[in-house]
């Protein structure tokens, strides 16, 4: 049985009990919810879909680049198992001072980059990396197993990293050539950063249809879509900062920074890297651009952007570089890397007080092309403190 009001109701509106005004006037409201419809529905449409991809595209990471690794095995694990001895050393004698000079001298960087092409290689090279920064604080809270072969340090190293992790924190470990998927500034936010701009331009957009839905001007639809546009643009724009992430693209910085001083027309077709260390955050670039010329760099690591961003270029025949650093351990007061070329004769280098006369020095091993790092202990001065540098050959006379 059909209800007799809903029957009643619409018996009226064939009889016409409702006039022909009131008509037109339900039609007219009708047309104007049906208009502002599909507005509402672009908008929200565009920035739910806008959201869901910009998230998408801050979980999206790129496929690990599996590489062959050419280095020789024994060779690597002969360099490792000399820097356990080194290191084993310099614990047990109570991180003596010229042991701990010595041992933070050169750095693991070129072993790391090599055993993060191993397959077992990414906790030995955190392991390295917390080794150095004990020798550098000069202090230990960790007992250290007695190791005597490699495959003995492969089977000890995942508990003693998880050790040292629980009394240093975790130490950031990157691979050259690790990249993400697609350059864009959104894989270099964080996820609360991106939720942030998100909320932000989505308030915008909501206020920009408040007032198109009670002005009725199609101006602010247009803004919508506008705001809509640089939201997608402040996230899928190139980073603002050159950041390098492969030896390649820290080899043409270098290169393009010397070239910008001496010409477009200079050859650098020839050139190749020489060295390549880092001392904490501090990457510092060798190369040999021919004709006796070496260029050298210096870059900074920018943990957020997982990358190297240029700090300065230098040059010459011939020459040898010393450039001043921040203190990297808590026990040191300033440091110094020194960038020797090839045909150097130094033997030893000689850090002196300019008051105290108290001296620091480092050992140089050969007179190959290399980086040493040689900082000057708090106890014996500070950065703003003048020191003197005194070089000598192999035999131990002063060189002019």
């Amino acid at each position: 049985m059909k209800d007799p009001i809903q029957k009643a109701m619409k018996d009226a509106y064939k009889t016409g009990a409702f006039s022909q005004a009131k008509k037109d006037e339900t039609l007219v409201k009708v047309q104007r919810k049906r208009k502002h419809k599909p507005f509402l529905q672009l908008s929200l449409t565009l920035v739910v879909t806008c959201s869901v991809m910009l998230l998408l595209f801050f979980l999206v990471k790129s496929p690990q680049t599996e590489i062959a690794s050419h280095a020789d095995r024994a060779a690597l694990e002969q360099a490792y198992m000399e820097r356990w001895e080194a290191f084993s050393a310099v614990v047990a004698n109570s991180f003596e001072e010229q042991e701990r000079i010595q041992y933070l001298a050169t750095s693991d960087w070129s072993l790391q980059q090599a055993l993060l092409e191993q397959k077992d290689g990414r906790v030995l090279a955190q392991l390295l990396q917390h080794m150095v920064f004990i020798v550098g604080d000069a202090h230990t809270k960790v007992e250290f197993p007695k190791v005597t072969t490699f495959d003995q340090l492969i089977a000890q190293a995942p508990t003693l990293v998880e050790k040292l992790e629980k009394v240093y924190g975790e130490r950031d470990i990157f691979k050259l050539g690790e990249k993400r998927l697609l350059d864009m500034e959104i894989l270099y936010m964080d996820f609360w950063e991106i939720v942030g701009n998100v909320i932000l331009y989505s308030a915008i957009i909501y206020f920009l249809y408040k007032l198109w839905r009670k002005k009725r001007n199609p101006a602010f639809a247009v803004f919508q879509v506008i705001v809509v546009l640089v939201m997608l643009y402040n996230f899928v724009r190139p980073p603002l900062m050159e950041i390098a992430t492969s030896e390649e693209e820290l080899l043409a910085q270098s290169l393009a920074s010397y070239k910008e001083f001496m010409g477009e027309w200079t050859d650098v077709s020839a050139a190749e890297i020489v060295d390549i260390e880092q001392f904490g955050d501090n990457l510092m670039l060798l190369i040999d651009v021919g004709d006796d010329i070496y260029v050298f760099s210096s870059f900074t690591y920018m943990k957020d952007r997982k990358g190297y961003l240029w700090v300065r270029t230098g040059w010459g025949r011939e020459e040898n570089w010393v450039e001043l650093l921040p203190a990297i351990y808590e026990m040191d007061a300033i440091g110094y890397t020194f960038v020797l070329h090839p045909k150097h004769e130094i033997g030893r280098i000689e850090i002196e007080h300019a008051v105290t006369k108290e001296t620091t020095s480092l050992n140089i091993p050969t007179n190959e092309a290399s980086i040493y790092y040689l900082a000057t202990p708090r106890f014996r001065g500070n950065e703003n403190e003048n020191f003197v540098f005194h070089y000598y050959d192999q035999q131990g006379n002063l060189l002019e």
